[in-house]
């Protein structure tokens, strides 16, 4: 395998970020493993080109005392670095449901906040997901009868609810950030639950990838290639269904399922997402809502009722989606 120089690639990759981001103070999210722990080392080689480090790391008490000992490493780090560091600490005992998604949530909802306070909203958090990160995602949204957004899995620059997530190695083979860590002698703490295979995604790289392997020894690469053209076929459906949305005439709350039943399915499909997240404003529950809408465009329907989030409820009746804002006390969930 090729080496990838890993400096050499973070400069080619901010330099071609948007100019407004390349002044914008940056949030390096460490968690003291391998991967943050190489980004911020390569970072802290380009500081002198960059704008103002931080870093950011969140402690969920999961693995007393290695989780404690993690923190306590990333300080003394950011104080010889002199580099400010800002950390969060949660207590997962409390949490309900997924605990991963739980976690996701809390470490992009405190991202966001330091952004907003510290930053006065002009910041952006870099990540270090590498190219088998992408191709663990795609496979578990494969798993999971993802779509093709899902497929597409991470993006290098994502706006996610107004945070900039940069992620400047997503293409970058595992082994190019190994090879660095043996050459520069990096130290970093080794996450013990990686091991564990209660998680999809730990299966996923401990048990399928290495399967996957054996018939494609290229298999990360190729899953990060199908990705990519994943995004590349949901943009350009994307753009088709705003301009179907944009031609068509009538109420902006109402959708005619002949002129819809004229396209193809997975236009259909992308319209009907379109048209929801314009019209109610907010992410709806689309593997539960566009099967039902899909049934009524394949063959008319009998008269029906679907509520949706923030209170809005959808009329099928006559040919015609009906989209009405409901009162919160008489809302209910489909």
């Amino acid at each position: 395998m090729s080496r990838v120089d890993l400096k050499k690639r973070l400069r080619e990759r901010f330099q071609k970020l948007p100019a407004a981001l390349r002044s914008a103070p940056i949030l390096i999210a460490v968690s003291s493993g391998m991967d943050s722990s190489v980004l911020a080392s390569v970072a802290l080689e380009l500081r002198e080109i960059l704008p103002p480090l931080h870093f950011a790391h969140v402690n969920y008490h999961l693995r007393i005392p290695d989780s404690d000992h993690e923190e306590a490493f990333l300080r003394e780090w950011a104080r010889r670095e002199r580099i400010p560091i800002f950390v969060k600490s949660l207590r997962p005992q409390r949490r309900q449901g997924n605990l991963q998604a739980w976690a996701r949530a809390e470490r992009l909802q405190f991202f966001a906040g330091i952004v907003k306070r510290r930053f006065k909203n002009h910041g952006q958090v870099w990540l270090a997901h590498h190219q088998r990160d992408q191709a663990e995602t795609i496979l578990s949204r494969i798993l999971r009868g993802a779509g093709l957004q899902g497929i597409a899995g991470m993006q290098i620059l994502e706006n996610y609810r107004g945070l900039s997530l940069f992620r400047p190695w997503l293409d970058v083979p595992h082994e190019a950030i190994e090879i660095y860590v043996r050459a520069h002698s990096l130290k970093f703490h080794q996450d013990k639950s990686n091991d564990s295979d209660i998680y999809l995604r730990n299966r996923i790289r401990r048990r399928v990838l290495p399967l996957l392997s054996k018939e494609n020894p290229n298999v990360e690469e190729v899953l990060y290639i199908l990705g990519a053209w994943s995004r590349e076929a949901h943009e350009a459906l994307e753009i088709l269904g705003k301009a179907w949305l944009a031609r068509r005439r009538g109420p902006p709350k109402e959708l005619k399922l002949a002129a819809l039943r004229r396209e193809p399915r997975a236009l259909a499909a992308v319209i009907l997402e379109l048209w929801l997240h314009q019209q109610t404003g907010s992410e709806q529950s689309w593997k539960e809502v566009l099967p039902r809408l899909l049934q009524a465009w394949e063959s008319p329907l009998p008269p029906q009722e679907i509520w949706l989030k923030n209170c809005y409820r959808l009329n099928l009746q006559a040919g015609r989606l009906l989209l009405r804002r409901a009162a919160r006390k008489n809302f209910r969930s489909s």
